[in-house]
């Protein structure tokens, strides 16, 4: 998958609020969304193969280790059973022949960039891969997913776990400007979008405004 062959779409929402709060708001949303939006991205894999390593995916296996370390961190997923408060789940699953993005899924994991090639087995045997996946916000480096695994108790001297740096922008272009309706409103335009092209500006808001709700009541109890 070549990142840089996709047209982002940007989408719009437009809301109408009293005047003078255009700007407030279209600041505040934008901060929410672009900074305490998680989303789910893989950190961490494993693939069982005789003599694989951290740039070699070993003699049965087509594509470099780096190749599918980069292609896997360019996918986007959804976790759809974890609690609000888990932020790591895994899989693991077996193939034979040529490995899809699309079968990336299980335990309520479920790969939504289709079509993709990962890895290609020249044997007949079936290969396990087990991914670990986190929510997060904003970017990690391998070295924090590293530790994120280990202070869960998942990592300890297990060399054959590959770690990788993780991109959690589930919205990642944010736009407003503010335009006069009436006398005493104005409409906010907002534009978002994602490299996977899969923003829904509707759930986005509001999800952004539950967010900003929960805040406000943990403040308005401490006055």
């Amino acid at each position: 998958m070549n990142s840089m062959n996709k047209v982002v779409e940007s989408k719009v929402i437009t809301l109408e609020c009293n005047k003078g709060e255009g700007e407030i708001l279209g600041n505040l949303l934008r901060k929410f969304a672009l900074c305490r939006f998680p989303s789910w991205a893989p950190i961490a894999f494993k693939l069982e193969t005789d003599d694989s390593n951290i740039l070699s995916a070993g003699e049965e296996i087509v594509e470099s280790m780096v190749e599918f370390r980069q292609n896997i961190s360019e996918l986007e997923f959804a976790v759809s059973n974890a609690d609000e408060n888990c932020e790591l789940v895994s899989i693991e699953i077996s193939f034979k022949g040529r490995l899809m993005s699309d079968d990336l899924k299980g335990d309520g994991v479920t790969c939504k960039t289709l079509g993709v090639p990962l890895l290609t087995s020249l044997t007949g045997r079936e290969i396990s891969l087990v991914v670990y996946f986190r929510k997060e916000t904003g970017t990690s480096s391998s070295t924090d997913n590293l530790t994120f695994l280990q202070e869960r108790g998942v990592f300890h001297d297990d060399s054959s776990i590959i770690f990788i740096s993780s991109s959690h922008c589930l919205v990642s272009q944010f736009g407003y400007r503010v335009e006069q309706s009436t006398f005493d409103k104005e409409k906010l335009v907002l534009t978002m979008g994602n490299d996977f092209n899969s923003i829904n500006p509707s759930e986005i808001v509001q999800e952004v405004v539950s967010r900003l709700e929960k805040s406000i009541a943990e403040i308005k109890a401490q006055v």
